[in-house]
């Protein structure tokens, strides 16, 4: 019995060799634990580290400017009901503002209207005034016409045939007429004979007699060469009327108009 306790105190390796398999199996369960944590982390890559470093920096941003914002703001902490009253003041100064711009434009364009109606009547006063003189004589005149010349040898041509003549031009539509270059024809032109030759508003005329006439030259021709008419009139009296067409005629002799004796205008 002694022998054999010494025995087992001689030989201790039969105690330990448990403990050494405790402790491998304590080590493999926590590798194993480890490895579990490991696979239970998620994984983060690179790049989704720099956008969450950015997304970071943008939200550190908008919350520094909604900051800066509401600081910055005129109205911040006023109250709701001010605010409303303020809102109320400036849609009346706009109504306001809209109505005087309206008023302003009915304004303007009843002074345009009026400028404009004013100038539309002086233009057509200044053109019945330019129409006047021309038909009155007393501003020379310039267009197209014809030029007649009446010659009288025998001294037959009377003031009956320049006076039938000159119907016929009106007739044709003349708008201006002279005679021998120093009179002007208008309405109340008078024609008398005399033994020098015709009167014609105080002022002898001798042959030929030349009438510049402003008007449509085909017509005054047609007028001047119908048969029966001023051409074969002369004729008949021995002369000759030679007409010819122009494009441009100039009268620069004048009429003297005289003031009315009797007539007035009418209310």
């Amino acid at each position: 019995m002694p022998e054999q306790k010494q025995r087992g105190r001689d030989h201790p390796a039969s105690t330990e060799k448990p403990t050494e398999e405790s402790t491998d199996t304590s080590t493999g369960r926590d590798d194993g634990r480890e490895r579990l944590l490991n696979g239970l982390q998620p994984r983060v890559s690179r790049g989704q580290a720099v956008v969450g470093i950015v997304l970071a920096i943008l939200g550190f941003l908008a919350v520094v400017q909604v900051q800066t914002i509401n600081e910055d703001t005129e109205f911040a902490g006023t109250r709701r009901e001010d605010l409303i009253t303020l809102l109320d003041s400036l849609e009346g100064a706009g109504r306001e503002a809209r109505a005087e711009i309206a008023e302003l434009q009915e304004r303007r364009n009843a002074l345009r209207s009026s400028t404009e109606r004013r100038a539309t009547a002086i233009e057509e006063a200044r053109s019945q005034l330019e129409a006047l003189q021309v038909l009155a004589g007393t501003v020379p005149a310039r267009g197209p016409g014809i030029s007649v010349t009446i010659s009288d040898p025998l001294g037959e041509v009377s003031t009956t045939t320049l006076l039938n003549a000159l119907q016929e031009m009106r007739n044709a539509g003349a708008e201006s007429i002279e005679i021998n270059n120093s009179v002007r024809v208008v309405a109340g032109t008078s024609f008398v004979d005399t033994a020098e030759g015709i009167s014609v508003d105080g002022t002898t005329l001798t042959p030929p007699y030349v009438f510049e006439v402003i008007g449509p030259p085909e017509t005054l021709e047609e007028a001047m060469t119908f048969r029966g008419g001023l051409t074969d009139e002369i004729s008949g009296l021995g002369g000759e009327a030679t007409i010819s067409t122009e494009e441009s005629i100039e009268i620069s002799s004048l009429h003297t108009p005289e003031s009315p004796q009797y007539a007035q205008p009418a209310d």
